[in-house]
């Protein structure tokens, strides 16, 4: 009995048994993350902080997408800009054929492997480990010359780091939205409870905007994550944290969703 009751242990010993954590990832978004936690042991609650939704309008993009051919550079900083170009790409009749000539760039293997599903191969990816606007802007900056035209569909509320570089250059970066993301959180009444009752070991961020809508879902109450770990998936929604008077005890080395995983696991592993 004794040697079959240390088999049956074998999740206990998952490194994220008895842990609870939060997702605020987006709905259509989280589960990725969800099951990578649930299946290293931990409890997972899934208290969506965003939503992703069409822009006010589509007719810049639907412009840019008119006249792909004038562009040098089409830059895809994630895999929901990469969803929502191409949406809007087939509704034109278009498909990625009309990108014939254009060289594309992407930020994060996440959005390389979505153009891949679009039948589409980057021309450049960020290395593991860089995924950030100023790193592509250097990556690109031996590839322009003055004048050449880039194209960089993304969300509404983006950092200009990326463009404001790349005009320094002397390129013409046109930012179109092509989507937007809006507070929302679906599961606000079981995410407050567990708050409330010390009940959370952690919360995940996987973007600045699911830090501050998170805050927004908390009506201001910070005090409701005092005892509670933050993990941020890299150092600009780290930074967010910060400047949002958050401390995140982990920050991902890597990234993605696996690496945000890895790191939640070792900070738990050498508690």
């Amino acid at each position: 009995m004794v040697k079959l009751r240390e088999q049956l242990r074998w999740y206990d010993n998952k490194p994220l048994f008895g842990k609870t954590i939060v997702v605020t990832r987006a709905r259509s978004q989280a589960s990725a993350l969800t099951k990578q936690l649930e299946a290293e042991g931990a409890k997972v609650i899934e208290a969506p902080s965003i939503k992703i939704v069409p822009p006010e309008t589509y007719a810049p993009l639907d412009e840019a997408i008119k006249n792909i051919h004038t562009y040098k550079w089409l830059v895809l900083t994630s895999a929901n800009g990469v969803k929502a170009f191409f949406a809007r790409l087939a509704h034109a009749g278009l498909d990625a054929r009309a990108l014939a000539g254009v060289k594309i760039a992407a930020i994060g293997c996440g959005t390389a492997k979505a153009l891949q599903s679009c039948g589409v191969k980057a021309d450049l990816v960020l290395p593991l480990c860089t995924y950030k606007a100023e790193e592509l802007a250097e990556a690109l900056a031996p590839q322009l010359e003055k004048g050449d035209k880039v194209l960089i569909p993304r969300a509404k509320e983006a950092r200009e780091v990326l463009p404001e570089t790349l005009r320094r250059l002397g390129a013409e970066a046109d930012v179109i939205t092509a989507y937007e993301t809006a507070a929302v959180c679906e599961n606000a009444a079981e995410l407050m409870e567990a708050l409330q009752n010390k009940e959370v070991d952690m919360v995940t961020f996987t973007s600045s905007s699911t830090v501050t809508n998170f805050l927004k879902v908390l009506g201001g109450s910070k005090e409701l994550l005092e005892g509670v770990a933050l993990a941020a998936i890299g150092p600009v929604t780290a930074e967010t944290c910060r400047k949002n008077g958050l401390t995140p005890a982990v920050t991902a080395g890597t990234f993605t969703i696996d690496g945000l995983t890895d790191a939640i696991k070792s900070y738990y592993i050498k508690e």
